[in-house]
Protein backbone atom coordinates (compact mmCIF):
# COMPACT_ATOMS: atom_id res chain seq x y z
CA UNK A 1 0.00 0.00 0.00
CA UNK A 2 2.85 2.22 0.97
CA UNK A 3 4.57 1.76 -2.32
CA UNK A 4 1.03 2.50 -4.45
CA UNK A 5 0.44 5.78 -2.14
CA UNK A 6 3.79 7.12 -2.73
CA UNK A 7 3.94 5.75 -6.54
CA UNK A 8 0.58 8.88 -6.72
CA UNK A 9 2.44 11.28 -4.89
CA UNK A 10 0.56 11.31 -1.78
CA UNK A 11 0.73 11.64 1.54
CA UNK A 12 0.08 9.62 4.32
CA UNK A 13 -2.45 12.28 5.70
CA UNK A 14 -3.79 13.05 2.18
CA UNK A 15 -4.93 9.27 1.54
CA UNK A 16 -6.56 9.03 5.10
CA UNK A 17 -8.49 12.37 4.58
CA UNK A 18 -9.41 10.71 1.30
CA UNK A 19 -10.47 7.99 2.90
CA UNK A 20 -12.08 9.12 6.16
CA UNK A 21 -10.00 8.12 8.78
CA UNK A 22 -7.35 9.23 10.78
CA UNK A 23 -3.27 9.78 9.37
CA UNK A 24 -2.69 7.22 12.16
CA UNK A 25 -4.74 4.72 10.86
CA UNK A 26 -2.95 4.58 7.60
CA UNK A 27 0.54 4.58 9.27
CA UNK A 28 -1.14 1.16 11.30
CA UNK A 29 -1.98 -0.18 7.83
CA UNK A 30 1.25 0.72 6.14
CA UNK A 31 3.68 -1.19 9.05
CA UNK A 32 1.60 -4.14 9.77
CA UNK A 33 -0.01 -3.17 12.95
CA UNK A 34 -3.32 -3.21 12.26
CA UNK A 35 -4.75 -5.60 9.31
CA UNK A 36 -7.04 -4.09 6.39
CA UNK A 37 -10.76 -5.31 6.13
CA UNK A 38 -11.78 -5.50 2.74
CA UNK A 39 -14.11 -2.41 2.86
CA UNK A 40 -10.97 -0.56 3.87
CA UNK A 41 -8.78 -2.43 1.08
CA UNK A 42 -11.61 -1.07 -1.39
CA UNK A 43 -12.15 2.35 0.40
CA UNK A 44 -8.16 2.73 -0.25
CA UNK A 45 -7.67 1.53 -3.59
CA UNK A 46 -10.11 3.94 -4.80
CA UNK A 47 -8.45 6.63 -3.47
CA UNK A 48 -5.27 5.07 -4.45
CA UNK A 49 -7.66 4.84 -8.13
CA UNK A 50 -6.04 1.43 -8.47
CA UNK A 51 -8.03 -1.85 -8.97
CA UNK A 52 -8.85 -3.88 -5.17
CA UNK A 53 -7.43 -6.75 -6.31
CA UNK A 54 -4.15 -4.89 -7.61
CA UNK A 55 -3.55 -3.56 -4.23
CA UNK A 56 -4.58 -7.07 -1.99
CA UNK A 57 -1.47 -8.59 -4.53
CA UNK A 58 0.84 -5.34 -3.25
CA UNK A 59 -0.19 -6.53 0.05
CA UNK A 60 0.71 -9.89 -0.37
CA UNK A 61 3.92 -8.96 -1.81
CA UNK A 62 3.07 -10.93 -5.22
Amino acid sequence: MKAAREEKGMSQRALSEAVGVHPMTIHRFESGERLLDVLELVDIARALEIDPVTLFRLALGD
